[in-house]
């Protein structure tokens, strides 16, 4: 089989996964008695490939969560008929509800709005397996000059597998049985409360993960670490101390240089993710007459996103070293696949722990994602920063 025919066949999977999600997603909607929705992903994307790679999209304005967690608690269901028919008997023995697709749905677009990664372009996949495999380029085409009467030189393309498999991420929280009775911002508090959590561990995910690869045999593994791996331990991300010993303050300069080397990929940054001290030292910059610093346009050109899931506390290249440097990030962090695997549960019960002592409800919602790099060489993380220059 040739490259054509390879690029064919994947082409034609992924149009078949595209039209078998779409048909499922309908017949959920019409049972929920709500207009069938269109294909899945980018309308505006010729390529039947990148319609299963979705953007982020703007969370709902009515949350349902908050409604059917207070039916699944309360037994009140005034405000969620049609999800609890959709629910129907999903539920288990350990109190878990499988949420319907539009419920999981939002609760998936809730947390890429609390992801900073997300904001800055990251994509998502649906997974129909815990495990999946996807091609990626691990060199660019070269074009080559005929000339007349010739052979034609072939160009080589080499591709390499992207495994992703299933880690799972759980957020919980307890609340007063009073307070599902009473409340009305039930849905905003639920939304919010979770969802923040679910997003701010994405973000870790995707930054610095575990630093864990998958262990076991097989191109998936069999067991290895609680969370994917992350862009900082990823091969062929390009890892540069921005200075020896106890490190230096970050400066637009280092941004810029971070920016060069990924142009020298050939690849395109778009954006750049730091933790609340970086970014503070970036906006305060002077010149001599206590100007405000004009910026470089690589620099400007980068959307900026702070994240308290950086730490300022890693270790420096000190001897001995010591606690207090940073990471920053820089890329295009459209080439970041979040791979989501459907199928998100929540669980919610009276009885719990201490939960029934105390007259409380515990509360629980999970799915499963791993985190993947289509070209790692995008990717400059500048590390060894501190608090203070060099």
């Amino acid at each position: 089989m040739n490259l054509t025919n390879e690029v064919e066949s994947f082409l034609t999977e992924a149009k078949t996964t595209i039209q078998n999600q779409t048909e499922r997603l309908n017949k959920i909607e019409c049972d929920l008695g709500r207009p069938p929705r269109g294909p899945i992903g980018d309308q505006d994307t010729p390529n039947p490939a990148d319609k299963i790679l979705r953007k982020s999209t703007a969370p709902t304005d009515s949350p349902r969560l908050g409604a059917v967690l207070k039916g699944i608690v309360l037994g009140d269901w005034s405000e969620a008929e049609a999800e609890k028919r959709a629910i129907g008997g999903s539920s288990d023995a350990v109190g878990g509800v499988l949420l319907p697709t539009d419920i999981a749905q939002e609760v998936i677009d809730f947390a890429r709005a609390q992801s900073v990664c997300m904001a800055a372009g990251a994509r998502t996949l649906l997974m129909d397996t815990g495990n999946l495999r996807i091609p990626r380029l691990t060199s660019d085409p070269v074009g080559t000059w005929k000339p007349e009467n010739d052979y034609l030189m072939p160009t080589n393309i080499s591709f390499e597998a992207v495994d992703f498999k299933a880690h799972t991420l759980v957020a919980s929280l307890r609340c007063s049985v009073e307070l599902f009775e009473d409340s009305r911002l039930v849905n905003e508090i639920m939304i919010s409360t979770l969802t923040k959590a679910l997003g701010l561990q994405l973000d870790q995910a995707i930054l610095r993960g575990s630093g864990v690869p998958v262990a076991g045999s097989g191109p998936f593994g069999s067991g290895g670490s609680n969370a994917p791996m992350g862009i900082r331990f990823t091969p062929g991300v390009n890892l540069v101390p921005a200075a020896a010993n106890a490190g230096t303050a970050i400066t637009r300069e280092l941004i810029s240089s971070a920016c060069e080397t990924i142009w020298d990929a050939n690849g395109n940054p778009n954006a750049c993710v730091m933790s609340p001290r970086e970014m503070g030292i970036l906006d305060r910059l002077k010149d001599t007459l206590y100007q405000p610093l004009r910026s470089f346009p690589s620099y400007d050109q980068l959307s900026k996103h702070v994240t308290t899931s950086l730490s300022t506390t890693l270790p420096s290249l000190a001897t001995p070293p010591v606690n207090n440097t940073s990471e920053l990030f820089v890329g295009d962090f459209s080439e970041i696949i979040v791979g989501i695997r459907t199928g998100w549960t929540v669980e919610a019960s009276r009885g719990a722990s201490e939960a029934f002592d105390r007259l409380q409800v515990a509360v629980r919602i999970y799915g499963r994602y791993d985190i993947g790099l289509m070209h790692p060489a995008h990717f400059v993380v500048l590390q060894n920063l501190s608090a203070l220059s060099a």
